[in-house]
């Protein structure tokens, strides 16, 4: 599955909607995961565990997020993550993403408009044509991201999520570290 579907299925359960994804209704093998998110019917679902047991009620998950992980030959690194976020327009996305990358809050910051999202606010059910951010980071920024999120952003509770990074391509994570470290 694409890391943007995948991150497009928990902003829907995030926001609160109750239908079943669509992939779930074709008939190729895939199947729901216990999160609701549509996966293929034979993928492991050991990182979908593991992000449970991250978000669960025991513990702090931006601590958790925190801790190094060894990497080759025992080196302890610091974890990637990815905070997803929504906006409103596309140029409070790119006011926002251009600050959070300006102090080195992140590496780098995706924009992507033309989302939209049904999702249950004060007892009703609104409709909003939003924009997608990934901010592209390491855990002990996280709060950081959290933070800069909640002072630029125009809705009273937006959408704030860290999601950890199973799996990073080595120079790529090296990038992340460095860019972030200044």
């Amino acid at each position: 599955m694409h890391t943007v579907d995948w991150l497009a299925g928990i902003h829907e359960l995030v926001q609160g909607l109750q239908h079943k994804p669509v992939a779930a209704e074709r008939d190729d093998n895939i199947g729901l995961g216990r999160i609701g998110i549509a996966i293929p019917a034979f993928q492991s679902r050991i990182s979908l565990a593991r992000l449970g047991r991250l978000a669960g009620d025991e513990g702090d998950v931006l601590e958790t997020l925190g801790r190094p992980v060894h990497g080759k030959k025992g080196v302890r690194v610091e974890r990637a993550v990815l905070v997803y976020t929504t906006w409103p327009s596309i140029v409070e996305a790119e006011r926002a993403g251009r600050a959070i990358v300006e102090r080195r809050l992140a590496a780098c910051v995706n924009i992507m408009p033309g989302m939209v999202s049904y999702y249950w606010w004060q007892g009703k059910i609104e409709r909003a044509e939003e924009v997608v951010v990934i901010v592209k980071t390491r855990a002990a920024l996280a709060e950081g991201v959290r933070a800069a999120v909640k002072e630029l952003h125009t809705y009273t509770t937006p959408s704030i999520m860290v999601l950890p990074v199973d799996d990073v391509d080595a120079d790529y994570h090296a990038w992340i570290i460095k860019e972030t470290s200044r």
